[in-house]
């Protein structure tokens, strides 16, 4: 990253362990795989699982635990760009016009995507919205009415409706701590990546 004061050619990655309830579900990393490839495949920059030795996306290694137990990991290699993260960046009107581009570019990458990883019970999943009601008393009083109002508007107006809304895989969790910029906040991570990359 020529901004980044990184020499031309240069190049990032990041190793990344799966705990071990990842680890369990390969097919799951498969999906994510995939789904990296169709957003990279349409012109935004995401990572994408680079091969290991043996040429697989998904590698195995195994950790001892402390009960003397060994754990089985999948691991991946992953490149990255040098950024910041949105949360420490000044959002501007063009940033934040630029963020709703990206994200919708990737909902399109993915509007045909589906695999059967990709079916599950996820609290994150907006469709699951009405799971978190037990975790209300966990907040603090003020942000209970708040998230309980949200949550008897979301029961009466959009749960009627959910058989007819469509649905599809997409990136749910795009929030300021999620979501890389350029150096100094300069810029959304958009566009297509190259081999190294």
């Amino acid at each position: 990253c020529h901004a980044c004061g990184d020499p031309p050619g240069s190049f990032h990655f990041v190793v990344k362990v799966h705990n071990g309830v990842e680890s369990l579900s390969p097919g799951f990393i498969e999906c994510q795989n995939l789904a990296m490839e169709l957003v990279r495949a349409a012109g935004v920059w995401c990572p994408r699982a680079l091969p290991s030795l043996e040429g697989r996306q998904i590698a195995f290694a195994e950790q001892p635990l402390a009960d003397g137990s060994v754990r089985r990991h999948a691991v991946r290699c992953l490149p990255y760009r040098p950024a910041c993260l949105l949360g420490s960046a000044l959002p501007g009107a063009a940033l934040l016009r630029e963020l709703g581009g990206v994200t919708a570019r990737v909902s399109c990458a993915l509007s045909a995507f589906d695999h059967p990883e990709a079916h599950r019970t996820f609290i994150w999943d907006l469709a699951q919205t009405a799971a978190i009601r037990p975790l209300l008393p966990l907040l603090a009083p003020e942000r209970r009415a708040l998230i309980a109002d949200t949550l008897r508007d979301f029961e009466s107006t959009v749960l009627p409706l959910s058989d007819r809304l469509p649905r599809q895989v997409i990136h749910g969790d795009v929030n300021d701590q999620n979501v890389l910029v350029g150096p100094a906040g300069g810029g959304g991570e958009g566009g297509g990546g190259g081999e190294g990359e």
